[in-house]
């Protein structure tokens, strides 16, 4: 029993009127995080409205980029998180908002980027709807400072505008926070993230960059936690790779440290591993020596379990000297250290590439001539041992048959026959055949169908 003001209340009637203030009073939240929470994230513009545009880069890919990052992140957590859009499309403002409806979302968060006519402004605004002091508006005021806070302090871009967290009605962005526009919609706490001004050449560079928009994903991340009532934590990076190894294109062959391949392929692995045992990918940059490396990687492996190799294929590469390095990526989006791959110096080649200087490869037919039924034999050195290699015969018309698709042996030799038949036009057929990994062409090569066989018919 308790005294309240002189009159004894019952113990079971106090808990109650606590819980029904806590349940009526916008922004207060349990303390269990983001597990189980329903949250709508919306990748602005889409499909034919590709948002704020500067020098190639679009708002509706940064957007749906970031988003896809988040999802992931807060399934980590327990979330669930549902996208109004996955792919490049454009549904309407209310579609938007059904899906948020129709899933039982607890929050609405809308992810665009800034523009201006003038490339001075740059940084972060929020804006949330509805008002404080209505139901759900100190819930999404809450929620708008929470998420302005981390991003900013993630990605260090406070800027300079002046009230950076708005109440929406008013402003181009209550179009797409305001649920009360449409009949039958009920308003949840909703927030539209201006991550920074693609307008702006700083925030710009930043936007494209895939390490910013991981860092975004995460920043929003620890908002949400904060605003339920959790602490943000740090994800666990995962290690340095190890044993950073460069072959040549069979995977076997390995290019010594500031070694020549002749090849426009290489294959480069590594070991990755994960303190929380998470699944790990390996992320590689590849660049020209005397050119620095920007963090934006080049290519990345699939996931693989903790403790694994993995391995990425660099194809097309042309002529050159290039170094490279790589770092692992777990599954929850964290990004260990960079490892340089020789460990030596900044601009000391990794790896040569000369073509050029790639041994010729070969091609050779017996008999040369034959009437229709002969069985002709090619054969060739010097393809990429268990290679694809390309193989074209064209005909005394001029006109080719299909190419036909050949596998090399393992000591890089090809061995073709192929019998003629009376449909074969009598005349001269010229043959080549092209390595498919280095691209290399062999020599033309004829041979003469110069009469019809009497035999066959």
């Amino acid at each position: 029993m308790y005294t309240m003001g002189g009159n004894r209340v019952d113990k079971s009637i106090v808990i109650l009127i606590l819980a029904v203030i806590m349940f009526i009073t916008p922004g207060v939240v349990s303390a269990d995080d983001l597990a189980g929470k329903r949250i709508c994230i919306d990748p602005g513009h889409g499909g034919y409205d590709p948002g704020a545009t500067r020098d190639g880069l679009e708002e509706e890919d940064v957007n749906l980029d970031i988003a896809l990052k988040l999802k992931e992140l807060l399934t980590a957590e327990g979330a669930v998180p549902i996208l109004t859009r996955e792919t490049d499309i454009n549904p309407a403002h209310k579609q938007r908002w059904e899906t948020s409806q129709n899933n039982n979302c607890d929050i609405f968060i809308a992810i665009h980027c800034n523009s201006n006519d003038k490339t001075t402004p740059s940084g972060t605004e929020v804006y949330y709807y509805p008002k404080e002091g209505t139901s759900n508006g100190d819930a999404a005021k809450s929620l708008a400072n929470q998420v302005y806070g981390e991003v900013t302090s993630h990605l260090d871009t406070a800027g300079n505008r002046i009230g950076p967290i708005r109440y929406a009605y008013g402003t181009r962005s209550y179009w797409v926070l305001g649920a009360d526009q449409f009949t039958g919609i009920t308003q949840t706490p909703a927030i539209n993230i201006e991550l920074a001004f693609i307008s702006n050449s700083d925030d710009r560079q930043k936007l494209a960059s895939p390490e910013y928009q991981q860092e975004s994903a995460t920043a929003i991340l620890h908002g949400l936690q904060l605003y339920y009532g959790g602490t943000p934590q740090e994800l666990q990076a995962p290690n340095k790779p190890t044993d950073l190894i460069q072959y040549k294109s069979d995977g076997i062959t390995g290019i010594l440290l500031g070694d020549t391949t002749t090849e426009n392929i290489i294959i480069m692995t590594g070991g990755v591993s994960d303190p929380g045992g998470n699944s790990v990918q390996l992320e590689v940059e590849v660049k020209p020596v005397n050119t620095e490396f920007t963090g934006t990687s080049t290519f990345l492996s699939p996931l693989v379990a903790s403790g694994s190799t993995a391995s990425v294929t660099y194809t097309g590469l042309s002529d050159g000297v290039y170094k490279w390095r790589a770092r692992a990526k777990n599954s929850n989006g964290a990004t260990g250290f960079w490892q340089d791959a020789g460990g030596n110096a900044e601009n000391d080649p990794d790896f040569k590439v000369s073509i050029a200087q790639a041994s010729p490869v070969t091609l050779m037919v017996s008999p040369s001539s034959g009437r229709q039924g002969t069985i002709f034999t090619f054969n060739g050195n010097g393809y990429t041992p268990n290679g694809a290699i390309e193989f074209h015969v064209r005909k005394p018309d001029n006109t080719e048959f299909p190419a036909a698709i050949l596998t090399a042996s393992s000591s890089g030799v090809l061995s073709y026959s192929y019998q003629s038949t009376t449909a074969s036009p009598v005349g001269t057929y010229t043959i080549w055949a092209i390595d498919k990994t280095t691209g290399r062409q062999s020599n033309n090569v004829q041979e003469t169908i110069n009469r019809t066989s009497m035999h066959l018919k």
